[in-house]
């Protein structure tokens, strides 16, 4: 669109807000990590990949083109990628939730037992028939099985 700079204008704020919305996307888990102070909610890879792909376009926008919409939403990605880095640290992944409300004696859900029971083992009910008998985690809440 070299003759229409109107066009390239759009495109390349059209780039800027998707690139955004990229690298921000993560940060919907932010909070539940530092109010459980846990990051079983971040995805180390995703958070990697993230900063080394927003260094790389960072050094490539301010060294060889000079082009703030190309540098300026990929420096703001190694910023946010580096907070999921640094909680990733301050808080690393525990055990289980339920297995951390056990400890604690709190209360646990049903439901949610059994969600996690279905997703942790397979969807095997411990001691039934041995512990290989695989069920559906809505049926071990209606059979009482947890």
């Amino acid at each position: 669109f070299p003759h229409v700079p109107e066009a390239g204008l759009a495109l390349a704020w059209g780039t800027v807000v998707c690139l955004v919305i990229f690298y921000a996307s993560p940060l919907s888990a932010l909070y539940s990590v530092i109010s459980q102070r846990d990051s079983s909610a971040i995805i180390l890879p995703l958070s990697l990949a993230s900063w080394l792909n927003g260094a790389c376009w960072t050094l490539y926008g301010l060294l060889a083109t000079h082009n703030p919409f190309i540098w300026v939403p990929n420096a703001l990605g190694v910023v946010l990628a580096s907070a999921q880095l640094v909680l990733s640290a301050v808080f690393p992944k525990t055990a289980n939730r339920l297995e951390r409300e056990r400890r604690e004696g709190a209360a646990v859900d049903p439901a949610a037992a059994a969600l996690t029971l279905g997703r942790g083992n397979g969807g095997v009910v411990p001691g039934a028939d041995a512990g290989l008998t695989p069920v559906a985690p809505s049926a071990m809440v209606v059979s009482g099985k947890l």
